[in-house]
């Protein structure tokens, strides 16, 4: 009370701080029967609501906040998920154990997938390669590849509904209703290949370790060209030994797990020749 008296009797000007915002309701959008699932196009420009009760998604333009169009999926729609490049949904059909893909340029059903019992969450990988839907009655994932459109299935908890994937499409994480669990799933990724090797010298003890990622882990190999004498590849992609040769070397090494395509470089090495030219070395012309 004295600060406030004090700052009144000199004169100066008390504000108040700014109200904190609260989000409000902006519009609200009529859809079909018993919405119950959204995703957001990555773009941004629209939205597709899953309404379970009249099996149908709705087409919602996010610039205007009206539904412009409905597409007929399966049977008691929940869930939907884009591919990163948004031309396809995927969508999880819980009461007929379905996922219809959707082609979001013409919004129609392109083909449906038969998965396992009661289909609810569906997530993509970063690099948009799978789909991973959960089975809720039969304890499953269903593991989708989006080129083929076929899956596999792979064993969880009791009951699970939602997954969610890491950034760097390594991992998924399965939420088990019924037996109070998270099912952690190593995701198989196509190999990467990466590293410019130093220069060697005959008769000098060599060691370089080439960057590979991927799962499985890949396997390397020497696919056209010829190591410098001396050298070899490991499968893990360590290039190592003791140089024999000198020269300029130049070879394809290609890294490979069957998920993908390979991942394949070109390597330059350069292998120094340090051969003596006396039992002393090269010195030059001793007493010039």
């Amino acid at each position: 009370m004295a600060g406030l008296v004090a700052a009144l009797a000199t004169g100066l000007m008390l504000t108040a701080g700014p109200l904190a915002h609260s989000d409000t309701v902006k519009t609200t959008i009529p859809v079909d029967v018993s919405p119950i699932g959204a995703a957001i196009a990555p773009d941004g420009n629209r939205a597709y609501v899953a309404n379970m009760g009249d099996d149908t998604v709705s087409v919602i333009d996010t610039s205007t906040n009206t539904e412009t169009t409905t597409i007929d999926v399966g049977n008691g729609p929940r869930a939907v998920a884009f591919t990163p490049d948004g031309t396809r949904a995927y969508v999880t059909n819980q009461n007929d154990n379905s996922v219809s893909v959707i082609d979001t340029v013409a919004n129609t059903v392109t083909i449906t997938i038969n998965v396992g019992g009661a289909p609810e969450g569906v997530t993509i990988t970063p690099d948009g390669t799978r789909a991973y839907v959960t089975n809720y009655l039969g304890n499953t994932v269903s593991m989708i590849d989006t080129a083929t459109n076929t899956f596999t299935t792979i064993d969880v908890g009791n009951g699970p509904r939602a997954a969610a994937i890491t950034s760097d499409g390594t991992h998924a994480y399965v939420t088990n209703q019924h037996d109070s669990s998270v099912s952690v799933l190593e995701i198989d990724t196509a190999p990467t290949l990466t590293g410019t090797p130093p220069a060697g010298a005959v008769g000098q003890p060599y060691e370089y370790a080439f960057t590979l990622t991927g799962q499985p882990a890949p396997t390397t190999t020497v696919t056209a060209g010829a190591l410098p004498g001396g050298l070899t590849l490991s499968a893990d992609g360590v290039l190592s030994g003791t140089p024999t040769t000198a020269g300029h070397f130049a070879f394809f090494i290609a890294a490979t797990n069957d998920v993908g395509g390979d991942a394949s470089i070109p390597v330059v090495l350069d292998i120094a020749d340090t051969t003596s030219t006396g039992p002393f070395g090269s010195l030059g012309s001793l007493g010039s």
